[in-house]
C-alpha cells in the first residue's frame, strides 16, 4: 500500500474517504438541529427540510452511478468536491437568515458529496492488486469511520464557538481541499483491466 507505485493512490482514497464522510456526517447529523436552534423552525420542518437535503443526496448517489464510467475519476471527483466545497463556502461567505438558500446550497453540496460517497467504493478496489485489495479498501473504509466520529463533533465545537455560518466554512474549506488533492493524486482507471491499473 504503501509502496513506490501505490503510496500515490493509498493517499488519494485516504483523502477521499474521510473528506467525504467529514462533510457527509457533519451536515447530515446536525443539519436538523441547526434548523430547530439557529433558525428557530419547528421539530416538523426542521425534519422536512432535512429530508429534502437527503433527497438531494440520494439524487447525487444515482447521478454518480450513471456517470462514474463516462467521466474520468480524476475529473469526476476534483468537479465533486470543488461543487461540494465551493456551495458550503458560498452559504457560509454569504450567511443570512434566508432559509430558502440555506436550504438550496446545503442540498447541493450534499448532492455533490454523494457522489464521492458512491463512488469511493467503486475506485478503492481498482487501484490495488488483487493480493492486497481487501486490505486496501478496508484501511481506507476506516477513514470513513474516523471521520464520521470526528465530523459531528467538529460541528459541535463550531457552533459553540463561532456560530453556524462557520460550520458551512469549514466544511466548504475542507471539501475544496480535497478536491484540490485529489487532482493531484488520482490514477484515472476507466476502462482499463485491472491487471493494468494494478500490476
Amino acid at each position: 500500500m504503501f509502496g513506490t507505485i501505490y503510496l500515490r493512490r493509498t493517499l488519494s482514497v485516504w483523502i477521499i474517504w474521510f473528506a467525504t464522510s467529514l462533510v457527509n456526517f457533519g451536515i447530515a447529523a446536525w443539519l436538523p438541529q441547526m434548523y430547530r436552534s439557529f433558525y428557530h423552525l419547528d421539530v416538523a420542518s426542521a425534519l422536512q427540510l432535512s429530508f429534502v437535503t437527503s433527497a438531494a443526496g440520494l439524487l447525487g448517489t444515482i447521478a454518480c452511478t450513471l456517470l462514474i464510467d463516462r467521466v474520468s475519476r480524476r475529473t469526476l471527483f476534483t468537479a465533486v468536491f470543488l461543487a461540494s466545497g465551493l456551495s458550503l463556502l458560498c452559504l457560509g461567505a454569504a450567511f443570512s437568515q434566508n432559509i430558502a438558500s440555506v436550504v438550496v446550497l446545503v442540498s447541493v453540496a450534499y448532492f455533490f458529496i454523494s457522489f464521492t460517497s458512491i463512488g469511493a467504493y467503486v475506485y478503492t478496489p481498482e487501484i490495488y492488486p488483487t493480493r492486497i485489495r481487501a486490505f486496501g479498501a478496508a484501511a481506507a473504509s476506516s477513514w470513513a469511520r474516523i471521520a464520521s466520529i470526528v465530523g459531528p463533533n467538529i460541528v459541535a465545537a463550531i457552533l459553540v464557538t463561532q456560530g453556524v455560518g462557520w460550520v458551512f466554512i469549514v466544511f466548504g474549506a475542507v471539501a475544496v481541499l480535497a478536491g484540490l488533492l485529489v487532482l493531484a493524486l488520482v490514477v484515472d482507471t476507466n476502462s482499463r483491466l485491472l491487471e493494468e491499473v494494478s500490476p
